[in-house]
């Protein structure tokens, strides 16, 4: 775990919240995160902002987004401020729902899921990419990492972390010259990996939902062939080939199908609806 980049602002900023902090969490590439106690003694992550990566157009669609969302299987943002050092530096923090479960990483890290787990955790992701279909938003970010769970004894996941969502109504914060566009590469749809930015919607997230369930089945990347490496698979996903046929092959004797078409080179070749997709899974669970 990298340390904490910000550990007196947390306390302070903390205490301007009336938290306690319990424990530092981690942190990814923009943000430091928290386990807080509140008055009530219930829990809630705080996320602090690293000022000098901070896009306040993309962190402004991050917050509007997850405020707009009204479901259970999306993580809930509690409040978004700001706060001033000594020196005058700013610091933007979110207070968010704390999950005691951890993340799907983590669970992989310890046990092996079962076919039902893993149907359930698809069908948790359809409904949270319906909703998202729904407002016109794409995740883009979709990995076990941002998979999280409000207890450890079931697999009622949550989606979470819209640091890189995209808002359809919007223009795109994304420059067209780039030759990849934001995700992370390992779960990344094709579109996103050749920053095809027109081609980019709810599939894309279909996309990232089957691939990162395929590799709950599978243990590796679906799009990795015999003992390759996952640089090759992304390179494999991003030169838009088909998935090796041994790879379907398992992925059918597991029951799970359905993820082939949803990992389709070209969206137009995947599940047409959020709606199809959740009663897939739903037939998957019964």
């Amino acid at each position: 775990m990298k340390p904490e980049r910000f550990p007196h602002i947390s306390r302070e900023i903390a205490q301007k919240e009336n938290l306690l902090i319990e424990s530092f969490v981690g942190n990814g590439s923009f943000k430091d995160v928290y386990k807080c106690k509140k008055d009530d003694n219930s829990f809630v992550a705080l996320k602090i902002a690293d000022p000098s990566a901070t896009h306040p157009e993309r962190e402004s669609r991050e917050i509007d987004s997850m405020l707009k969302c009204n479901v259970s299987q999306i993580g809930k943002l509690y409040k978004f401020d700001s706060y001033t050092d000594i020196s005058g530096k700013n610091y933007h923090y979110l207070i968010e729902e704390y999950f005691d479960g951890g993340d799907l990483r983590r669970k992989l890290e310890y046990q092996s899921l079962t076919r039902a787990e893993i149907g359930q955790i698809g069908l948790q992701l359809s409904v949270a990419v319906k909703e998202l279909k729904n407002l016109n938003l794409v995740h883009r970010d979709i990995k076990p990492e941002n998979i999280m769970f409000r207890s450890a004894d079931n697999c009622n996941a949550v989606l979470t972390d819209f640091g890189l969502v995209r808002d359809l109504s919007e223009d795109s914060l994304t420059g067209t010259w780039l030759v990849h566009g934001p995700g992370t590469p390992l779960f990344a749809s094709p579109e996103q990996l050749n920053n095809d930015k027109s081609m980019i919607d709810w599939r894309s997230d279909q996309f990232s939902v089957a691939l990162t369930l395929s590799y709950c089945l599978l243990g590796f990347h679906p799009f990795q062939v015999g003992s390759g490496n996952p640089t090759q698979a992304i390179v494999n996903v991003y030169e838009r080939k088909i998935m090796p046929a041994e790879n379907v092959e398992k992925l059918n004797e597991f029951g799970f199908g359905c993820l082939a078409k949803m990992l389709s080179p070209w969206p137009v070749h995947r599940i047409a609806s959020p709606d199809k997709l959740v009663e897939l899974f739903t037939g998957l669970i019964v």
